[in-house]
């Protein structure tokens, strides 16, 4: 008996390197950040742990885009156009303020 074993346990292994290239083997992750990633990948992919993978590289790389970038691009777009009102108070020349004033009987008194 002990021969069947160690031949089923030799065939399982050739099994295991044949097929390696195929199964993705992630070890020495903290069970913490493990399941984040199992809950990303049932979230966004049905528990499809290759696309979920494939989705954080391209996010990595700057494929894809994230909710960070669409911020960033919001608030590029909001600086320019504070920038250009910036400009138009700038350019715009206050008008010559002269003092008058009314006094009681609604006549205009204008100030020194």
């Amino acid at each position: 008996m002990t021969e069947t074993t160690n031949e089923e346990k030799e065939k399982f292994i050739e099994k295991i390197k044949e097929n390696r290239s195929k199964y993705l083997v992630l070890g020495q992750v903290h069970p913490l950040i493990f399941q984040r990633f199992k809950e990303i990948a049932n979230e966004m992919y049905e528990g499809h742990y290759g696309f979920t993978l494939k989705y954080l590289l391209d996010i990595h790389d700057g494929i894809c885009k994230s909710n960070h970038e669409e911020i960033y691009m919001a608030l590029e777009e909001i600086t320019s156009k504070i920038a250009m009102l910036e400009t138009r108070i700038t350019n715009t020349k206050p008008k010559d303020e002269k003092k008058i004033r009314t006094n009681l009987k609604g006549q205009e008194v204008k100030l020194i």
